[in-house]
């Protein structure tokens, strides 16, 4: 693929998702989780991942990549389970045999005498919107958003109304800041507002953690979710990823081993929220340089145009721009949906 080169996303044919599990393309979204009529079996997991892996760290100085990631998704009807956004080894894969329900696609096993054990490492942003209260996870009584590392007991949370039940179309942004080694997330969330009406907010939570203490130099970057008993459909509708460059002086080795969870990570934290007007919520796609500030995020966000300004056709593009330099995987690429279509999407029934 030449740098710069346009794409229709998210079709049944595209060959830069790698799915696994339940997970597949509808030609308009990725749907990580099935409807009920299409279930053989009650627990329903699914995991897509960039096909290309991404360079973390280089072996030779101990350098961290800066990331970003910006993506817009759906959970529609009943609250089971939720999903995440996660970095995980190179040829890891999803294990359907213990990764459904609560687990949200993550490689946790349970162990006798409430214990856990994670198959491979992984740092998670976790998007849930069900109360699971076995010992492996222990979720809070509310939709959460929370960070998790090696483990499903997260290292920090903070509540979210996504809108689950009227399929509200919810935005996210990530952030990993290689200096001060900071983990920050901004989401879209919703409360009742003045006069029946509703507004929508971004909220805020951040973690430190030095992510080559947990992962290897060369990691894939996806999305998983679950259902077990209770379920939903999971829509990725857009996403974006952009990373600073950095140079592998090693072949890479599409089978690492993977190496056993490390310590818990420091745990400083933070979280907030500020209010947007509610038509601010779902417009364009942005693409961000990769190591901008959290703060750059939110001063993007707002100068969005509201839903339904946009008078183009409403169609999902991707672009991809400049990410397959040679060794150093995906730097920059977006499936980028205009506000049309965004408005169209949070207000349709989907099928």
């Amino acid at each position: 693929m030449a740098a710069g080169s346009g794409l229709n996303c998210f079709s049944n044919g595209t060959t830069n998702i790698s799915l696994e599990g339940d997970a597949y393309i509808d030609g308009k979204f990725i749907k990580l989780t099935k409807k009920p009529e299409e279930l053989k079996v009650a627990e329903n997991i699914g995991r897509a991942t960039y096909h290309k892996p991404f360079l973390l760290q280089e072996k030779a100085t101990g350098k961290l990549a800066d990331f970003t990631t910006h993506f817009t998704f759906i959970i529609d009807s009943g609250h089971g389970d939720g999903l995440v956004f996660f970095l995980a080894p190179n040829g890891s894969l999803v294990n359907i045999a213990i990764g459904g329900g609560g687990k949200l696609g993550l490689p946790v096993e349970d162990l006798p005498g409430g214990m856990s054990r994670t198959q491979y490492p992984f740092v998670a942003v976790e998007f849930d919107i069900f109360q699971n209260t076995q010992p492996s996870i222990q979720d809070p009584p509310n939709d959460h958003v929370a960070i998790d590392i090696n483990s499903l007991k997260s290292n920090i949370t903070t509540t979210w109304n996504g809108g689950i039940d009227k399929a509200k179309l919810n935005s996210a942004w990530i952030s990993y800041n290689s200096s001060s080694k900071n983990l920050s997330v901004a989401f879209t969330s919703f409360l009742n507002g003045t006069n029946g009406t509703q507004v929508e907010i971004i909220r805020y939570l951040s973690y430190m953690v030095d992510l080559k203490q947990y992962l290897p130099d060369w990691v894939i970057v996806g999305f998983s979710a679950a259902t077990g008993n209770d379920i939903a459909v999971h829509r990725i509708v857009s996403w974006n990823f952009t990373s600073t460059a950095l140079v592998d002086e090693t072949t890479m080795n599409n089978t690492q081993v993977f190496p056993p969870p490390s310590p818990s990570a420091n745990p400083k934290s933070g979280t907030s929220s500020i209010r947007l007007p509610i038509g601010l919520g779902v417009g364009g796609c942005i693409i961000l340089a990769g190591g901008l500030a959290l703060v750059w995020f939110m001063f993007i966000f707002r100068k969005r145009k509201a839903v339904g300004e946009s008078g183009e056709n409403p169609v999902v593009n991707c672009l991809i721009d400049d990410e397959f330099e040679k060794g150093t995987g995906p730097r920059k690429f977006s499936y980028r949906l205009d506000a049309a279509q965004a408005n169209k999407v949070s207000n349709e029934n989907l099928e």
